[in-house]
């Protein structure tokens, strides 16, 4: 057997790549639309982030214990949706470019589309996304901030982290422990934006496992148990020689793709993906035997995402400014965001998929930093995507969770 030497697994709803349309930065610059371009006077067709090297970069210092890494686009992206009523009037403009109305109408998965989900798939099948804006007890709201969304109030001047942090685990299954590090009740915080996804779903029919060997980021082989996936698969080759193969789960509302690269050094192609995605109710389902080995990627740490985003230009006012967060100015002084905090679980095996993610936006008053057979046998990209199968094929749209394996 043939060991490439990269592997990218992606699960996701594709209508995700859209949220990240509408900004402009200097290190994830890349070419939108006109259809998925911000009707914000500040953004234009060039603005956009290239979520491709947001995940390379973010796996190069969130990776876990054995260098594998995941985040879920969808997750940030909605909760530092959330904080929108709380900017200044100032940031406005900025924070528009990013979640314009006419963007989040694009996209193809919402809140709603979730819960709608929940009821369609009763059984195997959970999904879960929350939004909670924590304020400080005994201070009034500005007018535009209460229209924030799960409003819950808790004393800063206490320690809060324990209940934060206990709120995030009963709602993610409870996968994301200690998101908010006990640090934080000793700084000035004044408000916290939580958002915490949570999904599980089977397979229709559960793969075979078969040993085989990986390998590894680093050129080292290893024995570990592969899923033969024979149902529900589609798959190709690319002249380049990339491999990508997509198949779902019980539900038919959740998706997996993953792509393989014949060199290490490439980075996942996002455009190429989108290619496949448009094209692939046009390759015969039962050509596919697909091997991918079985993974748990546990993010024991938050990390900071704040260094990464605040080199956007577009994006840079959100964590220089004020926030308009009380009624009193006085009570608003200094009070600026100062981390985004993000963490994931996600395990795949023969039972089926389970993946849970939280972010927390931090504000304090002090700033912060076709082939037959496809085998995955080498390190990889992974994309979790919301979507639909139907009669009339498959119709995937939202990236919740992306990430890469490189150990097993």
């Amino acid at each position: 057997m043939q060991h490439l030497a990269h592997l990218f697994v992606l699960i996701l709803p594709l209508s995700s790549l859209l949220i990240f349309n509408g900004c402009k930065t200097r290190s994830y610059n890349q070419k939108t639309s006109p259809k998925s371009a911000s009707s914000s006077n500040n953004a234009t067709e060039s603005d956009g982030i290239d979520l491709s090297l947001f995940l390379s970069d973010y796996c190069k210092n969130a990776a876990d214990e054995i260098n594998n890494c995941s985040l879920s686009p969808f997750n940030i992206w909605t909760t530092l949706q959330a904080v929108g009523p709380a900017l200044s009037l100032t940031q406005k403009p900025a924070y528009d470019a990013v979640f314009s109305e006419k963007l989040n109408k694009e996209l193809k998965i919402t809140f709603e589309d979730i819960e709608a989900a929940k009821e369609n798939n009763p059984n195997g099948f959970k999904i879960s996304a929350l939004q909670n804006s924590w304020v400080q007890s005994g201070l009034e709201l500005s007018d535009q901030a209460k229209s924030m969304p799960g409003l819950r109030q808790i004393d800063f001047k206490k320690a809060f982290t324990p209940t934060i942090n206990q709120y995030i685990e009963d709602h993610t299954n409870p996968k994301i422990l200690n998101l908010l590090p006990s640090s934080l009740d000793a700084s000035d915080t004044g408000f916290v934006q939580t958002g915490v996804l949570s999904l599980k779903d089977t397979w229709i029919e559960e793969p075979g496992v078969v040993s085989l060997n990986f390998t590894s980021g680093s050129g080292k082989e290893k024995e570990a148990p592969f899923l033969n996936i024979r149902e529900r698969v589609r798959a190709t080759k690319t002249p380049s020689g990339t491999k990508i193969a997509t198949t779902y789960f019980r539900s038919g509302e959740i998706f997996v793709t993953f792509v393989q690269y014949p060199e290490s050094s490439a980075a996942l192609n996002l455009t190429e993906l989108n290619d496949f995605a448009q094209k692939m109710n046009n390759i015969p389902v039962t050509t596919a035997n697909l091997y991918v080995p079985s993974f748990k990627i546990d993010m024991k740490k938050s990390f900071d995402v704040i260094a990464q985003l605040s080199v956007n230009s577009t994006l840079a006012p959100l964590f220089s400014e004020e926030l308009n967060l009380y009624k009193n100015p006085a009570s608003n002084k200094n009070l600026r965001i100062s981390n985004i905090l993000h963490k994931t679980f996600i395990a795949f095996n023969e039972k089926g998929i389970e993946a849970s993610a939280a972010t927390a936006v931090v504000a304090s008053r002090s700033m912060g930093p076709n082939s037959k057979d496809f085998y995955f046998d080498g390190p990889f990209y992974f994309v979790v995507s919301s979507g639909r199968v139907d009669e009339f094929g498959y119709s995937p749209s939202t990236i919740l969770f992306m990430g890469k394996v490189n150990e097993i």
